[in-house]
């Protein structure tokens, strides 16, 4: 796992430099996995959101609820994650935008990446708006603000033959710092030559857009024309970690020339994506009945039941309390449903279906993008938003995007589901940077067996105060097919595994675990991650990356019944072991001074106690719930005694 061992790597340099200016102190393994603080500026990650504008975020194809456009739901789910957002993240917004003349469509900044202090939090939140949004400049950076309101105007909605994916991750690249390539992201070679449309900060699309964010820029104000950009990593935070969370509305009509990518010396070889299959479907609402002469929806009908594809009238072949002739007429409204099924295949797309922008997801990942000394790359997440109109080959090239560009992919077919897929990629993103203070471990190869499709993983982890010195828990998971990947996956089949931290995933449930109430309120470092689970953060479902929480250790505390009703959660066990004399007989195996011991045993015990002799009781204790600290005297364990 070489990026978490660059991680250690980085934090015991840390570690040593600190020591070197600081009295000499005596410290024991376990230092490794505390105190660490994820507020300072280098342990900041920088998250761009990129968000696809195009008119797509408006189709009425897709039949979205609640009477709003996706893309509404997806401007009010990031307004609703940035308020929840901690001062321990920089955040960033861009949007795609049209060019003209020799200028080329692609994406502009209209959020500097800013750490999400109070008051950077209302000011982006101010921009996105709301339904009662007032229009006007936005307090911090003089941006539009509204976006919500305004979503389906020409000003902030792009057309989709001038919608660019693939450029405008090249212009995220350009915003990073786009320093080099990947052949060069371990020598710190700057790339060559340095002009818009190849390496160096300066811009390459739009005219530049008028509602791009000044503080984005070297000059600021200065420089109307926005020319160059000021990246968000510098010398102060050159050790952080940058993500770049795309957000897509339907699949790309146009996308830039491979001659873009190839400009960077970046790989243009289209490569494999997952196979989907495409049906359709009539999924049809009963509306309502009424009498009437034909079949002829009444316009009433439609102007109170909007949103469909097409309405239908029906005759019942009843005349009951209708007069002149009527027959009861039911009413239906009727909309075509898409549904993509992954078929377990990869291939490359179609000469009509080649996009870069997956290729371009690879290149960030693989690239140094900051002049700054070591390698700063950048993840991609993608969340593909749908509902009734799923596109097999936008689903395809979003699931490449993630798996190349080190990041996760999310489906997302409602408001709810765009909130979920949002909350955990902050999650995911914040457990790297503070992958050391975590009360989790890393996955792989070496510590898990399997039986079937049972995967069985034993962990362990120190306290994070070194009481107790450490916890373990016995796991179990099973393997599934993401994308034509076989992957790890939980209990509920999503996916268990963050291809980026090594890590369970905070809302993943391994099999056995069961909803606790708050069990955990004596322990701060075993309060749950997940901020979709509807259970407490104190309970053991979700499991997810805490090691004590659920599976095997929970199973005991149920009585060693994981299926009880009402659970037990003993803090003392009973556990039953063999007398050393059961296992004397004629064909022992024991050595001789074992034989002659168990004889001796065997001697010494009277004849009426040899029915109850057969096993001896032991208690072993497990974490136990207080609402004081534990002591040395008090510390839990989950060692037989």
């Amino acid at each position: 796992m070489p990026n978490l061992h660059s991680r250690l790597i980085s934090t015991v340099l840390a570690l040593t430099m600190g020591a070197a200016s600081s009295s000499f102190l005596r410290a024991e393994d376990i230092d490794l996995f505390v105190n660490t603080n994820p507020a300072v500026a280098g342990s900041r990650p920088n998250i761009l959101i990129v968000i696809d504008n195009s008119a797509n975020w408006s189709s009425a194809s897709q039949h979205w609820v609640g009477g709003v456009k996706q893309g509404q739901s997806e401007l009010r789910a990031l307004r609703t994650v940035v308020g929840e957002l901690t001062d321990t993240v920089n955040v960033g917004l861009m949007l795609f935008t049209p060019g003209s003349g020799s200028n080329k469509d692609g994406a502009y900044v209209r959020y500097h990446i800013r750490q999400m202090l109070a008051g950077n939090k209302t000011a982006l939140q101010e921009l996105i708006g709301d339904g009662g949004c007032v229009d006007g400049s936005n307090s911090l950076n003089g941006t539009p603000n509204c976006l919500f309101k305004n979503f389906d105007t020409s000003t902030e909605k792009v057309g989709t033959a001038k919608t660019d994916y693939s450029s405008g991750l090249f212009e995220s690249f350009k915003y990073f710092g786009g320093f080099t390539s990947p052949a060069n992201a371990q020598t710190n070679a700057a790339g060559s030559p340095v002009d818009a449309s190849h390496f160096g900060a300066d811009r390459y699309s739009g005219d530049p857009d008028g509602k791009s964010d000044p503080d984005a820029y070297l000059l600021g104000l200065k420089d109307p024309f926005k020319r160059t950009y000021r990246s968000p990593i510098d010398a102060a935070n050159s050790c952080t970690k940058n993500y770049l969370i795309f957000i897509g509305n339907g699949f790309p009509t146009q996308d830039s020339p491979s001659s873009l990518l190839g400009g960077v010396a970046g790989a243009t070889s289209q490569l494999p994506m997952p196979q989907f299959t495409t049906t359709s479907s009539q999924q049809c609402t009963v509306l309502g009945s009424a009498c009437a002469n034909n079949n002829n929806v009444p316009a009433s009908v439609i102007s109170a039941n909007p949103g469909f594809d097409t309405y239908t009238g029906t005759n019942t072949g009843s005349g009951a309390g209708c007069s002149g002739g009527q027959t009861v007429r039911e009413y239906r409204g009727c909309n075509t449903v898409l549904t993509v099924t992954p078929t377990g295949t990869t291939a490359v797309p179609s000469s009509s279906d080649t996009r870069f922008t997956d290729e371009w997801a690879k290149y960030l990942f693989t690239t140094d993008v900051s002049p700054e000394i070591g390698q700063q790359n950048v993840a991609v997440y993608a969340i593909d938003v749908f509902k009734d109109a799923q596109d097999a080959r936008q689903t395809a090239l979003l699931n490449s995007m993630a798996k190349h560009g080190g990041g996760r992919y999310f489906a997302a077919n409602s408001e709810q589901a765009i909130l979920n897929a949002l909350r955990e990629i902050m999650i995911e993103i914040q457990a790297v940077n503070s992958v050391f203070a975590s009360a989790s471990l890393p996955i792989n190869a070496t510590n898990r067996a399997q039986n079937e499709n049972q995967v069985f993983i034993g962990m362990f982890r120190p306290d994070n105060d070194g009481r107790p010195r450490w916890y373990g828990n016995l796991k179990r998971y099973q393997v599934a097919l993401f994308g034509g990947e076989a992957k790890l996956a939980d209990a509920n089949g999503a996916e268990a595994v963050s291809a980026a931290t090594g890590f369970v995933q905070s809302c993943a449930a391994s099999f056995w675990t069961q909803d606790s109430g708050t069990f955990w309120n004596f322990s701060a470092a075993s309060a749950g991650q997940c901020t979709s689970a509807a259970t407490s953060p104190f309970s053991d479902l979700p499991d997810g990356s805490i090691v004590e929480k659920g599976a095997a250790a929970e199973v005991l505390r149920r009585g060693n019944n994981p299926a009880a009703a009402t659970p037990t959660n003993a803090v003392n066990r009973t556990v039953l072991t063999m007398p050393i004399s059961l296992k004397c007989g004629p064909r022992s195996t024991a050595t001789s001074r074992t034989r002659a011991r168990c004889r001796s045993t065997t001697a010494a015990r009277p004849a009426s106690s040899s029915s109850t002799a057969a096993t001896t009781r032991r208690s072993a204790r497990v974490p136990q719930r207080t609402d004081a600290s534990y002591g040395p005297s008090s510390r839990p364990s989950t060692t037989e005694d």
